[in-house]
């Protein structure tokens, strides 16, 4: 799913970033999660993707559409993100 910030300050472009990347057949379903932040000099991409080889082409995408703006890619593969979203609490083994 690609999503657009609400605190973008430049939401037309976030929003015809988002439009470009949902309509790509893989950036578009439940592989992906990316959450787009556009101000008037840069543009973010923050999220995780299912295939590395999806964060280039992302990248690529949003840059074309970005116009003049820099685009930063926080982008992680999934497998990467696993650990983190799937570790118990510290209190969740009885150490309350």
């Amino acid at each position: 799913m690609v999503t657009v910030q609400v605190r973008s300050t430049d939401p037309i472009t976030a929003w015809r970033i988002r439009d470009v990347l949902a309509c790509h057949p893989l950036l578009a379903g439940p592989r992906v999660d990316i959450q787009i932040s556009a101000d008037h000099d840069e543009v973010v991409l923050r999220g995780w993707v299912a295939d590395a080889r999806l964060i280039p082409m992302a990248g690529r995408l949003a840059r074309t559409s970005a116009g003049r703006r820099s685009v930063h890619l926080e982008l992680q593969h999934q497998a990467r993100c696993r650990g983190t979203a799937t570790a118990s609490p510290p209190y969740a083994a009885g150490a309350r």
